[in-house]
């Protein structure tokens, strides 16, 4: 049986992440200390074709996904956060891992801006 073209395209975005596992700098690498290369803690692929978006933890052995279909982003629906705090990892998919979240509000940048 032929993957159908939804199934490339994720099959594709899943490759982007081994690739990018495979090839850079993990975040305990000793060449951190000599160059001003910085920790990577997360390696991100997204897939906007079937609106599915991978995380790979450099941390850990995880890899999780969301599909954004999935969630309710309808205006008024519930804040909702993704814990990744206090080494919470996830594997598969983390659509029903959502927990319930306080929105937070922007910092404000008027006095940042240029004066005209």
């Amino acid at each position: 049986m032929r993957p159908n073209s939804s199934c490339r395209g994720t099959l594709a975005a899943f490759i982007a992440v081994s690739i990018m596992s495979a090839s850079l700098a993990p975040a305990e690498t000793p060449a951190l200390e000599r160059f001003t290369l910085r920790r990577m803690v997360w390696r991100t692929v997204s897939d906007s074709t079937n609106r599915v978006v991978i995380f790979d933890s450099a941390m850990t052995p995880a890899t999780f996904w969301v599909r954004l279909d999935d969630l309710d982003m309808r205006p008024g629906a519930p804040v909702k956060k993704l814990e990744l705090a206090g080494g919470k990892t996830y594997s598969g998919n983390a659509v029903d891992k959502f927990v319930n979240a306080e929105l937070f509000t922007f910092a404000d940048l008027t006095d940042l801006a240029p004066k005209k």
